[in-house]
C-alpha cells in the first residue's frame, strides 16, 4: 500500500473513531450509531475514489504507472510541506529537469 493510502486510511479511521465518540456522547442508539456508520462511510469512500481517480487521471495525463503517480504526489505533499508553496505542475517542471 502507498503512502497516500495508507495516509487516507488513517484519516478516515480517524473519523470514524472522531464520529463515533461524538455519537456516544449523545446517544447509544444502535440505530442511531448504525445509520452514521453507514453516513460516514459513504463519504469516506466517496473521499477516497475521488482522490484516487484523480491519481489516475495524472497517471494517464503523463503516460506513467498508477503506482509511479502516486509516488510523484507524495513526493509532491512532502515538498509542498516542507520546501515551497508550488503547485502540482511547477514540481513536475522542477522534477524532471534535476
Amino acid at each position: 500500500m502507498d503512502k497516500i493510502n495508507y495516509l487516507i486510511l488513517k484519516i478516515i479511521l480517524g473519523i470514524f473513531a472522531a464520529t463515533n465518540f461524538v455519537a456516544c456522547i449523545i446517544t447509544t442508539d444502535f440505530k442511531v450509531l448504525f445509520i452514521l456508520n453507514c453516513l460516514v462511510a459513504v463519504a469516506c469512500f466517496s473521499i477516497f475514489f475521488f482522490i484516487d481517480s484523480n491519481i489516475s487521471g495524472l497517471s494517464r495525463d503523463l503516460g506513467i504507472s498508477k503506482k509511479d503517480a502516486s509516488k510523484l504526489v507524495g513526493k509532491y505533499f512532502v515538498y509542498y510541506k516542507n520546501v515551497e508553496k508550488i503547485t502540482i505542475d511547477e514540481y513536475l517542471k522542477r522534477s524532471l529537469h534535476e
